[in-house]
């Protein structure tokens, strides 16, 4: 009984289980237990270690590993069987390269596309990031992830979406979130603030200018933040 108050995979599965499929609880509570760091790359992903503290059967978790290592969240390891894999500079370089040119054009298409429900929601997800800002710098990135989100939507692009969250949460699971670094939360907000005024007049050079500069700002940070680590 002890284990289960203490795993935070199993509290994990406790906000999941009851919600959707048991194939779809599993992948989405592995997938959050990646990208929030409780699943980290010195730790082997082994399917009946993964089943006995979800207490499920080996088959959805199995599912759940070559769902997550299609999307890249998860690798294969040498005499591993799968594991989160480590992120150097050349891989941070290479996902933000993506992900410059995934969220500019969902930028740019949802600038004509995007409804006043959806504009309004992303003010709601602007107005709370600001009451965060300088007090919790995960749930400020929660809120950045939602932003970015309401972005895909509006673009109307399921598949374009879907890449988008990939790629972000291949950086986040490896390395954290940036708006902890000092003046960047204040900056990454500005930036935001910014692309969604070009997304309000449905100008759809200057939504892609505007996620294109806070994509690459937020690029310079995580490499210069990365070398200091190393």
């Amino acid at each position: 009984m002890a284990r289960s108050v203490a795993d935070p995979l199993r509290a994990l599965w406790r906000l999941r289980a009851r919600s959707t499929t048991l194939a779809e609880a599993v992948y989405q509570t592995l997938r959050a237990a990646i990208r929030q760091g409780h699943l980290s790359e010195a730790e082997p992903l082994r399917e009946s270690r993964l089943a006995a503290r979800l207490a499920v059967s080996r088959t959805p978790v199995r599912e759940a590993l070559q769902r997550l290592t299609r999307e890249g969240l998860i690798g294969h390891a040498h005499g591993k069987g799968v594991a989160v894999p480590a992120l150097d500079a050349r891989d941070l370089d290479e996902i933000y390269e993506i992900r410059l040119a995934l969220e500019s054009a969902a930028a740019r298409l949802a600038a004509s596309r995007v409804s006043a429900g959806e504009l309004h929601a992303m003010r709601a997800v602007l107005e709370r990031a600001e009451a965060a800002r300088d007090s919790d710098p995960r749930r400020l990135a929660d809120l950045s992830a939602r932003f970015a989100d309401l972005i895909g939507e509006a673009a109307r692009n399921r598949r374009l979406a879907a890449l988008i969250r990939q790629h972000r949460d291949s950086i986040i699971r490896a390395e954290g979130t940036t708006l902890g670094h000092p003046g960047r939360a204040e900056k990454a907000l500005a930036e935001q603030r910014a692309l969604l005024a070009a997304l309000a007049a449905g100008d759809a050079e200057a939504a892609g200018r505007a996620a294109h500069e806070h994509l690459d700002e937020a690029r310079r940070l995580r490499l210069q933040l990365h070398f200091e680590r190393a």
